[in-house]
């Protein structure tokens, strides 16, 4: 099936979306995260909660998606196989119909409690700039920075098939 893995610095979850991706097919991920655990909603339907939420004692941590080469030895082998088009980090929750009225849209990188906005649209290179006020850079790790970008839904994308690869903000 398809699984959506949490690690949140002392507690690693799996929510499995009841069905495997399809290759080729473009979903929309979204955690809302809190103290309490997290839920997960794709293509904007919400597809359940798990206990692994926001650690307030975790800091100094680099947010990874994925993990490249087996780097976390906690969690090794959980690496991202696919495409992304964007990363957005919000402060406070999203309800479910923002989620499923924003999902298809790309944001200016002024909306309030926008915290981090990741287009991926660079087309090159292995650094992605923050479109938010935050003005964080990423680092895009074990991938061919010159040709792994495609478009996406909203832009341009990382590509990360086929092998695995790890976007580090």
């Amino acid at each position: 099936g398809g699984y959506v893995g949490v690690y949140n610095g002392s507690v690693f979850q799996v929510i499995s979306k009841g069905s495997a991706f399809n290759a080729g097919q473009w979903y929309h991920v979204a955690l809302v995260m809190d103290t309490g655990g997290s839920d997960l909603y794709i293509d904007g339907t919400f597809i359940g909660r798990i206990a692994a939420g926001i650690n307030s004692g975790v800091t100094g941590r680099d947010l990874v998606i994925g993990d490249p080469n087996g780097a976390n030895t906690a969690f090794a082998n959980e690496q991202w196989i696919g495409d992304i088009d964007n990363v957005r980090i919000w402060s406070g929750s999203r309800t479910a119909q923002e989620i499923l009225n924003n999902r298809d849209s790309r944001l200016t990188g002024s909306e309030a409690n926008l915290v981090t906005y990741f287009e991926f649209d660079e087309g090159a290179g292995n650094t992605v700039n923050d479109q938010s006020p935050s003005q964080l850079v990423g680092t895009l790790t074990n991938m061919d920075s010159n040709t792994d970008y495609v478009d996406g839904p909203i832009g341009r994308a990382h590509v990360s098939t086929p092998a695995p690869h790890s976007p580090r903000m």
